[in-house]
């Protein structure tokens, strides 16, 4: 089924988890489920190649992947928006490794895929980070490399 663009326009939900205060998302608050998306909000909040970002919640944004045949809504926990770029990221932020967190992971990439082929809403990418003390790091090495390839591509 086929989903048409969505907005943060209506993004309206109660929550009991601490929002964390954010200026690069237009959403305001980060409602983290977890002390790993809190680190990996601040590092997307104080990244200089970050020029926007939105934690996936009450978004309404999901790709759906099938599960030992059965039909399930996955929801990235991000969505970033590398800047001086049309070029996105979805950020997932994973404890620990199943066979539905591939089923996901092999989703999102296909989707990122997809779109970024059919050309009209930019270029994603997908990211999954399993270790925490590294979210940083890992973070920081996939946004500089595309600060990288945009200062390649300029030069060409």
């Amino acid at each position: 089924m086929h989903r048409r663009p969505g907005s943060t326009g209506d993004v309206d939900y109660t929550t009991r988890k601490e929002p964390m205060q954010v200026i690069k998302s237009h959403l305001n608050f980060v409602v983290a489920d977890s002390r790993w998306e809190r680190i990996a909000a601040s590092t997307l909040e104080e990244h200089e190649m970050v020029e926007a970002f939105a934690k996936n919640n009450g978004l309404g944004f999901t790709i759906p992947y099938f599960d030992r045949g059965t039909p399930h809504d996955y929801l990235p926990d991000f969505v970033v928006k590398i800047k001086g770029r049309n070029q996105y990221l979805l950020l997932e932020i994973k404890g620990r490794s199943t066979v539905q967190t591939e089923a996901k992971s092999d989703a999102a990439t296909r989707w990122c895929e997809a779109v970024s082929r059919e050309g009209s809403f930019g270029r994603w990418n997908f990211l999954q980070l399993d270790e925490r003390a590294s979210i940083p790091e890992e973070l920081d090495k996939v946004l500089t490399q595309s600060k990288y390839a945009k200062a390649q591509a300029a030069s060409a």
